[in-house]
């Protein structure tokens, strides 16, 4: 899920909690930010005694605690039949690498970041569907679109960029 920044993704993904929840399913939620409100998403139906919150600084540790949520559910496969699980992670985009924190990155931190992302992507998305789960990640666009709706507005500081589309 991917959009502007203040629009609703968290709520969009805190309602899909609160339907699986509902449904009978298991969620976990993976909040990177830090940001999350206990009582709105309880508003929103979901049920925090329930939920699986996971507190990760890193991909690669956010992508360990999937692994180990995705291991829970086999093990429950091998004994009961399974209910849906849905895995939220908002927002994968600030969520940084270990190699950005060491200072290992040179710079390149975002590609680090998007290598790292995609390679453990490809682990782990043939699990998922034997194992009824999904992964449903957020990330925010930081280019806008500018007054006109056709160009994108990029923000640098306190100056305002336009790039208008070829026509």
């Amino acid at each position: 899920v991917a959009s502007w920044e203040q629009v609703g993704k968290s709520t969009l993904l805190d309602q899909s909690v609160a339907m699986n929840q509902r449904g009978g399913g298991t969620s976990a939620l993976i909040d990177s930010e830090g940001a999350r409100d206990s009582v709105y998403m309880a508003t929103l139906g979901v049920d925090l005694d329930k939920l699986i919150r996971i507190q990760a600084d890193t991909i690669e540790a956010c992508f360990e605690a999937i692994g180990t949520v995705l291991d829970g559910q086999q093990k429950l496969a091998e004994t009961y039949e399974l209910q849906p699980l849905l895995i939220v992670w908002d927002s994968i985009g600030g969520t940084p690498a270990m190699a950005e924190l060491d200072g290992d990155a040179d710079g390149k931190h975002m590609m680090v970041a998007a290598r790292n992302i995609k390679m453990n992507l490809r682990r782990i998305h043939n699990r998922l569907l034997p194992l009824r789960a999904a992964l449903v990640c957020a990330n925010h666009f930081y280019i806008k679109p500018g007054p006109d709706r056709k160009s994108t507005r990029l923000n640098s500081s306190h100056t305002d960029i336009y790039r208008m589309p070829a026509s």
